[in-house]
């Protein structure tokens, strides 16, 4: 749960980029002088996207060849699972030589006087090759988040925000009924001043709960995700048979059961995770009906 204490005493654009980058499969580059805590970062933060594979480069695969067929085969089978592609620091400066695309991709880097060149090598080759990427800094306590690249995406944050910011309120109001029930149902005055302390104390509960419900709120987040991508790939048959539907937004929610992130911040996650473009299938200015076709498929 180091990540979570991370958040804790981390701004809360710092986290909500964080989340942005790992749920749309942005290249992340975690930077410390410590390579343990990079490595438990890593493993902390795969923890969140449960939903995807996780591939550990120079032990799942070692040649770009083998990195190809790795994508080739995501990319034709929808219904397999997406991949993370693991770069701890001892292989960082190996796989910048060897791979070259990075969608996905989750690295650690160690910087200090030592290591500082390779740092550069490996910064300026991610800088030639991608875009964009988010640079990770890790200090003693917090997280600090960059976008560095050739261009600078103006990112829409508020599903990541309400997801952490719904974490904190959630934990504190669970905590604050286990602080209740413990001063209600005993006879709290004659407990020892020296145990009430760490009888209240609940420090360790209140990180497991803010975990577990942002882990599941970003599970929620993808279940819609994968709901409407089930609905608009059927959308898309009709539409190929000149068979015309007339979907909207609304209906969509409405079928999902999803309402804490927009239609397009769907839609953006479906491209960024299946490389589907389901933009122009949806009537992003009008609300309107479903047709009589749509609804007599899904009852």
């Amino acid at each position: 749960m180091d990540l979570i204490n991370r958040f804790s005493q981390s701004e809360i654009e710092d986290v909500s980029l964080l989340l942005k980058c790992l749920l749309d499969r942005i290249p992340i580059v975690i930077i410390s002088d410590q390579e343990e805590i990079i490595e438990n970062l890593i493993n902390e933060l795969i923890s969140l996207i449960p939903f995807r594979n996780n591939l550990i480069f120079l032990s799942d695969f070692i040649e770009l060849s083998d990195y190809l067929e790795i994508r080739e085969y995501e990319e034709n089978d929808l219904n397999s699972e997406r991949n993370v592609f693991l770069c701890f620091p001892n292989a960082s400066l190996k796989a910048i030589e060897t791979i070259t695309t990075f969608q996905s991709w989750i690295f650690g880097v160690i910087i200090d006087k030592n290591s500082y060149a390779n740092y550069i090598k490996i910064y300026n080759k991610m800088y030639s090759l991608v875009d964009y990427f988010l640079k990770l800094e890790i200090d003693e306590k917090s997280l600090k988040t960059e976008i560095v690249g050739k261009s600078f995406p103006s990112f829409d944050l508020s599903l990541e925000k309400w997801i952490y910011e719904n974490a904190i309120n959630r934990t504190e109001i669970e905590i604050e009924k286990m602080k209740r029930i413990i001063s209600k149902r005993t006879n709290y005055r004659k407990i020892p001043v020296e145990e009430k302390k760490s009888i209240m104390n609940f420090e360790i509960e209140e990180k497991e709960i803010k975990e577990n419900i942002i882990k599941k709120e970003i599970l929620n987040f993808f279940n819609a995700c994968k709901r409407s991508i089930n609905i608009l790939n059927r959308i898309q048959i009709l539409d190929a048979l000149n068979i015309k539907t007339n979907l909207s937004p609304r209906v969509l929610f409405s079928t999902i059961d999803y309402k804490h992130a927009p239609i397009e911040r769907i839609l953006q996650f479906i491209l960024n995770e299946w490389g589907a473009n389901f933009f122009s299938l949806l009537n992003l200015e009008k609300t309107s009906k479903l047709s009589d076709t749509f609804e007599s498929l899904w009852g």
